[in-house]
């Protein structure tokens, strides 16, 4: 008997196999398996969509504080940038006009001092103070002083004698003043001694610039003696003396004529002339 149910595909032999059809199942894509090995294809992959909110982005605009503070900053930079650039070479020239040299002088009126030969100047800051001074030689030593002042030169000759215990005392005497110029020279003059006279701001300066004349009041009997003396010049109207005693300060400071004047000497007194035409003489009376 026909069987009416069976599918249109269907035979009745039993042996024979199945008949199946497109129709017979729902359409359905074929679902590969992943191939975790294998690089993706990125041709077949399509753009990413983002949100419109970050498809586009602004720069955010800056505000006018912050400009001013970076006008600000640089303006600062460039501030530091030109002290240290310029602070150098500005303190150097401070430093050299800031430390004057200060000349120390050679020769004060604080007490003797000795110089070897050359040419010195006088005046405050030079190298002798300006001041009444003797000055004299080594013993053994000899040689030539040459003052100059107000483009005047006044010469004396400095020789000691070899014995050092000898009074002879000074070899001249010099009223030295600013601006003046002292050359000592010699060959065997090695040192020669200033030693300041003892004054006061009222004492009057000596006559004379130099006394190139000198010697020491002595008890020798050819020499000036101590006691009271008349002394006079009856040759010349520009002889001066000046007696110093033995601790340095004035005792006389006279000019010498023919008038004459009285005075009393000390042993030990030194005793300065110039100018002596007739020689120095003492009567006493």
């Amino acid at each position: 008997m026909e069987d009416n149910n069976l599918h249109p595909n269907q035979t009745n032999d039993p042996g024979a196999p199945p008949t199946v059809t497109s129709s017979d199942y729902p359409a359905v894509a074929p679902v590969l398996p992943s191939q975790p090995n294998n690089p993706p294809n990125y041709q077949q992959q399509s753009a990413p969509v983002f949100p419109p909110s970050l498809a586009t982005y602004s720069e955010p605009k800056k505000s006018k504080k912050a400009l001013w503070i970076g006008l600000i900053v640089v303006l600062l930079a460039a501030i530091v940038g030109a002290t240290f650039l310029f602070w150098p070479s500005t303190q150097q020239k401070v430093i050299k006009t800031s430390a004057p040299k200060v000349h120390i002088p050679l020769v004060t009126l604080s007490g003797p001092a000795t110089v070897g030969i050359g040419t010195f100047t006088v005046g405050p800051g030079k190298n002798i103070l300006p001041g009444l001074y003797s000055i004299s030689s080594s013993p053994g030593q000899n040689g030539d002083l040459l003052i100059t002042s107000s483009g005047v030169s006044y010469a004396a000759t400095l020789d000691a004698p070899a014995s050092s215990g000898s009074r002879s005392g000074a070899s001249a005497w010099a009223q030295l003043a600013s601006g003046d110029t002292v050359k000592i020279s010699g060959a065997s003059l090695k040192n020669v001694t200033f030693r300041p006279v003892v004054t006061s701001p009222s004492d009057p300066p000596a006559l004379a610039k130099l006394y190139p004349a000198s010697f020491t009041v002595t008890d020798d009997p050819d020499k000036v003696n101590p006691g009271k003396s008349f002394t006079f010049d009856d040759k010349d109207k520009n002889a001066f003396i000046l007696v110093i005693s033995p601790n340095y300060t004035v005792k006389y400071n006279k000019p010498l004529n023919d008038t004459g004047f009285l005075m009393e000497l000390a042993d030990g007194d030194q005793v300065g002339t110039v100018g002596v035409v007739s020689g120095w003489r003492s009567d006493a009376r």
